[in-house]
């Protein structure tokens, strides 16, 4: 989760021309994001239910995507998406396998 806040906040920066702040432990963060971002954050905190964390999971695998996507085009990185078909394969397959 830290990782994903750091992305958001760096994806959200870059958009905003680097002049805005979402505050301290991310607290304005949420005001900032799309509505359709804003929903998949919410989405990335789980219960107790195992279903429902591998659930979060994917979510949270969802939104980094998206924004590690933005960064790597913005900054001229590369950024292998193949690594998150993969990852999303391996959570269902332990999902679907052991639980």
């Amino acid at each position: 989760m830290k990782e994903l806040l750091k992305l958001l906040s760096c994806s959200l920066g870059a958009d905003h021309n680097f002049r805005i702040s979402i505050g301290a432990y991310s607290k304005y963060l949420p005001q900032f994001l799309s509505a359709h971002d804003r929903e998949l954050l919410l989405g990335c905190f789980a219960g107790i239910d195992v279903n429902d964390i591998f659930d979060k999971e994917q979510n949270m695998l969802a939104l980094f995507n998206t924004h590690a996507i933005k960064m790597a085009t913005l900054l001229h990185f590369s950024y292998d998406k193949s690594l998150y078909r993969a990852v999303l394969r391996f959570i269902r397959d332990i999902k679907a396998n052991h639980y």
